[in-house]
């Protein structure tokens, strides 16, 4: 197979370079050599230069407009979302307007949309302000109550506490007499025992007491121990029989009798009944 190449393949085609239909080598030459050529071509050179610079600032001017009109519709957009909020701003304070005088916050909208765009962005940023110093103002004042009201109770708690302590050592300095009195000696711890179960121990012995004592005035008190009789039954005992002491200690003797009938025939509120009858009969 052939591979020799033809003599116009192997001969490389100079690059001939041009601008504006000028071979640029050639008119390099006539540059040097011609000097009518030159002057007008230097002439057509200077007029392109001009045209190329005044191209370029008409270019870079429409850019700059182009740039300046995305701006001015930014400012515009902006200048409407302040107008927006300026007006709900208006809204929300339509009820007390005068709150916004201070500062910045004039208190007039229309005076507010004379500011322009950044006189209208500083009294929108006056107004957050202030609405954010009022805000943490509730919550410091809240914050101040929630303290103030532990502190309360902390002190009702610690006043309840030494109450309770002073009252503890005296129903421990009043059960000895109490136990004197009654048929039975209660198991007491006086170190551990808890203050409810004091109060009631107390009570309990005090009722036991106070039943012995209406016995005397008293027929027929259904049989109890002291000791085992559940505290619930104790007291219903207890304010039964304190009711019927209190009535026979003021009615006759001949009236006497039919009071002291099982629970379920004279209620309480029907002794209390006959008792006022007999105060009122007695006045």
């Amino acid at each position: 197979m052939n591979t020799t190449q033809s003599p116009e393949l192997q001969t490389e085609t100079p690059l001939v370079l041009k601008a504006f239909g000028y071979d640029l080598d050639k008119t390099l030459q006539r540059l040097h050599t011609d000097i009518e050529f030159r002057t007008e071509f230097l002439d057509d050179f200077s007029m392109i230069q001009e045209t190329v610079q005044k191209f370029k600032k008409a270019e870079k001017d429409e850019k700059a407009a182009a740039r300046e009109k995305v701006r001015q519709e930014k400012k515009n957009a902006q200048h409407e979302r302040c107008l927006a909020v300026v007006r709900r701003i208006f809204q929300d304070y339509a009820d007390d307007v005068s709150s916004l005088a201070s500062v910045l916050c004039i208190p007039d909208e229309d005076e507010v949309k004379k500011l322009g765009l950044e006189g209208m962005k500083a009294w929108i940023q006056s107004v957050k302000e202030n609405e954010k110093k009022k805000k943490e103002e509730i919550k410091e004042a809240r914050q101040k109550a929630v303290e103030l009201r532990i502190a309360l109770k902390a002190e009702k708690e610690d006043e309840k506490k030494a109450k309770n302590a002073a009252k503890r050592m005296k129903l421990l300095a009043q059960l000895p007499k109490l136990i004197e009195q009654v048929d039975y000696e209660p198991d007491i711890d006086e170190e551990n025992i808890s203050f409810e179960d004091l109060k009631q121990l107390h009570h309990r012995l005090k009722m036991l007491t106070q039943l012995q004592k209406y016995s005397l005035n008293v027929e027929d008190i259904p049989d109890y121990e002291g000791e085992s009789i559940e505290y619930d039954e104790l007291k219903t005992l207890h304010a039964r029989t304190k009711l019927i002491n209190q009535y026979n200690s003021i009615a006759p003797d001949d009236a006497r009798g039919f009071i002291n009938l099982a629970p379920e025939e004279v209620e309480l509120d029907k002794i209390k009944e006959m008792i006022q009858h007999r105060k009122n009969k007695k006045n």
